[in-house]
């Protein structure tokens, strides 16, 4: 157990920290914008864009779980059909603002996909063993064309 001086320490060594960086301008999380016209260049739009990316990310991994409830998963479904569109609107702000375009590299083959299946995405766990997302959404889905 701390004692009631470290705890004042503690205390006081956070406030110091935050009223340092108050001063500096850089306090604070700074959170995603809801519209990609908030971007005004194209290193922030970057930043955002792989912000998302590592968001779906973590959904793909997170729904691929054969576990997973049905609700649970159409949830998760709903978020990465969410964060892939935001993911196209940011890659379109950062081809407005000059940056670069990141559709060519949706069109590049990853080793780990079969032939002939180039863009294309497999079906996720949840969906294999869920008669209801079976009927709901078709097994394969391009997605650089969201």
């Amino acid at each position: 157990m701390a004692r009631n001086a470290e705890k004042a320490r503690n205390v006081l060594n956070r406030w110091v920290a935050m009223q340092h960086s108050d001063a500096l301008g850089t306090g604070g999380a700074v959170l995603r914008p809801k519209h990609s016209s908030d971007c005004h260049s194209a290193a922030a739009a970057e930043k955002w864009r792989n912000e998302v990316l590592n968001d779906l990310h973590m959904k793909i991994r997170a729904i691929d779980n054969v576990n997973l409830g049905e609700h649970r998963a159409r949830e998760l479904n709903d978020e990465i059909n969410r964060l892939v569109r935001e993911r196209h609107v940011l890659e379109m702000r950062c081809l407005e603002l000059g940056g670069p375009d990141f559709r060519r590299a949706h069109t590049v083959v990853d080793d780990a996909m079969p032939l002939g299946t180039k863009g294309v995405a497999s079906t996720m766990a949840a969906q294999r063993t869920c008669p209801a997302l079976r009927r709901c959404s078709n097994p394969l889905v391009c997605l650089h064309d969201l």
